[in-house]
């Protein structure tokens, strides 16, 4: 593959993910409030396509509206909010010490409110 051709690929993906705007034809490139947001605090671009989807911000089209607009309802509590940032991909690369494993066994006893 070439080097243009990876490059291309890259800014699709960032456009469909409104991590920028790119328009082909004139070969204009402007980064979103949304892909500033992510580079600044190093967010993961599936993380925060996932907390957009999440919270109802993102509209790929008409049809969503009415799911986005009933998940905004959905997450005025705190723990929808927290279920929507668990999912988030930097958590992926937490490693669990052996030492903590009867403490958090003890908290998912005690306290886990999640669906399994």
């Amino acid at each position: 593959m070439h080097i243009t051709e990876t490059i291309e690929r890259a800014l699709e993906l960032l456009d469909k993910l409104r991590m920028i705007r790119w328009d082909r034809k004139n070969n204009y490139l402007a980064s979103t409030e949304l892909g500033r947001i992510t580079s600044h605090y190093y967010i993961n671009c599936d993380t925060m396509n996932t907390f957009c989807k999440g919270l109802g911000i993102q509209l790929d089209n008409e049809e969503d509206m009415d799911e986005n607009e009933k998940r905004r309802i959905e997450l005025k509590s705190d723990l929808g909010i927290m279920k929507i940032i668990a999912q988030a991909k930097e958590f992926e690369n937490i490693k669990v010490r052996p030492e903590e494993m009867d403490e958090l066994e003890n908290l998912i006893k005690k306290h886990w409110i999640f669906e399994e």
